[in-house]
């Protein structure tokens, strides 16, 4: 399995609030990943995604392929996000998303709160795993907007679920996994920026190569979004089965 992770501040905004997790368990047989987009100003934004990410790396292995425990683990951050801000209100507001993956052989378990995606790439087919927990999801959902409508909506930004959320209610799901699936996780930097259309391109063009280039393609991505205008931080995370 073969993995790689890139990031970038984008070309608008002055700091970097996502932060990204690629840890390897049992020796390197197994990964768990994981994306996480901070929010709440300041340096609020920085310390939410920080925590979750720095919880995660030290969370036990023993159960990480459980979807079950993946929520648990949710909870428990979720929890230390509310500890820090009863410790200190100046941090009020303060959350971040978190999406995340545990991959052990041929299975995957993830887990998803906010708009951070998972997507998986199998035979040049870019299938997006999460829904983005954003308000104005429902009305994609419904047909009243385009995923295209939406990428200009003025409340395309906001989340109605984060970890830091009062109750948070995170997603989560197992996946089969193939030889040569692409497992993609990235910040709404990515995935607001560049079509998905585009995305498969690049990870379908890597992929069919003889020897991939991961960290060719997360810089791609990269400059993709940023060409695109980088309006937010760029984040991604990508392995390879």
């Amino acid at each position: 399995m073969r993995y790689t992770a890139a990031t970038h501040v984008g070309e608008v905004r002055a700091v970097n609030e996502d932060r990204y997790l690629v840890r390897e368990v049992d020796d390197g047989r197994s990964l768990l990943l994981a994306v996480s987009d901070g929010m709440g100003g300041e340096a609020a934004g920085d310390l939410a995604a920080e925590t979750i990410v720095d919880f995660l790396e030290d969370v036990p292995a023993e159960g990480l392929g459980d979807p079950a425990v993946l929520v648990r683990h949710v909870h428990e951050v979720n929890e230390l996000i509310h500890k820090l801000v009863r410790d200190n209100p100046d941090l009020a507001g303060m959350g971040a998303t978190l999406t995340a993956a545990y991959v052990s052989g041929k299975k995957a378990a993830w887990v998803h709160v906010g708009d951070s995606r998972l997507y998986l790439l199998r035979g040049g087919e870019l299938k997006r795993i999460t829904r983005d927990q954003r308000f104005i999801q429902e009305f994609i959902d419904h047909g009243e907007l385009t995923e295209e409508q939406a990428r200009d909506h003025p409340l395309r930004s906001m989340l109605n679920q984060s970890v830091g959320s009062p109750d948070v209610e995170p997603v989560t799901g197992t996946l089969d996994l193939a030889a040569g699936d692409v497992l993609l996780i990235c910040s709404d930097g990515l995935h607001d920026m560049v079509q998905e259309e585009a995305i498969a391109e690049r990870l379908s063009a890597m992929a069919g190569q003889d020897q991939p280039d991961l960290e060719a393609c997360a810089g791609d991505l990269v400059e993709a979004a940023r060409e695109a205008g980088g309006h937010d931080n760029i984040t991604l995370v990508l392995a390879m089965i």
